[in-house]
């Protein structure tokens, strides 16, 4: 695949016009847009983001190391049982 590097800016209604160089082939092919910049999300979602976040319920708590150690101990001497 070849690349083609063609700096444009992006008008306010997000429509491009590009005149590609003579050796780009007539054909199928991938437009990939690298952006400087990223949009803003809109406003007020960072209070949505909070507001489902506080509906969530907390999280269980996790078994300790030793808990895990054991259940690991447990589970590696059994398989010593079944042969």
């Amino acid at each position: 695949m070849n690349a083609v590097k063609i700096d444009v800016v992006i008008p306010e209604n997000r429509e491009l016009r590009v005149s590609l160089p003579p050796e780009v082939v007539p054909g199928p092919a991938e437009i990939i847009v690298l952006s400087e910049r990223r949009a803003q999300p809109p406003r007020g979602s960072w209070d949505r983001i909070r507001q489902c976040l506080e509906r969530t319920p907390p999280a269980r708590p996790g078994k300790s190391k030793e808990e895990i150690d054991r259940y690991l101990a447990e589970e590696r001497a059994s398989w010593d049982q079944d042969e």
